[in-house]
């Protein structure tokens, strides 16, 4: 992504919004109604989100352009790599169910001696 876009997609948005809430903090401040501030605040977020997600949109599409106009050989490293990615996630994976059911087994018979134990009042005599 190129600077002119990522300024566009963080300053722009933010200096608007910061503008538009030092302006109606002015105009609240000097009598106009709540119910006109905020909706014009609300309008005014509005817009800015819109216009943002534009710039996305359009960043998003230049990124499908570039992919579209990748070698096979780029294609076929891509995927390898990704395959081998996937590999990787499997192996992880696998590799903490095992460590996990290690885990468990370990504390297994200390719950099942706890659970055969009998009652005993602290004081070890038996209840009557």
């Amino acid at each position: 992504m190129n600077t002119f876009l990522t300024i566009c997609l963080i300053v722009l948005p933010l200096s608007l919004l910061m503008g538009f809430a030092a302006y109606l903090a002015r105009q609240s401040a000097k009598g106009m109604p709540v119910k006109r501030t905020l909706s014009l605040n609300i309008t005014a977020f509005v817009v800015v989100l819109l216009l943002a997600s534009c710039f996305t949109f359009s960043v998003s599409a230049e990124g499908e352009a570039t992919t579209a106009v990748m070698t096979a050989a780029e294609r076929a490293a891509s995927n390898e790599s990704m395959g081998l990615g996937l590999i990787a996630a499997a192996l992880v994976t696998g590799l903490a169910g095992i460590g996990g059911g290690m885990a468990v087994a370990a504390g297994a018979p200390a719950a099942i001696a706890a659970a055969s134990e009998d009652a005993l009042p602290r004081n070890g005599m038996p209840p009557r």
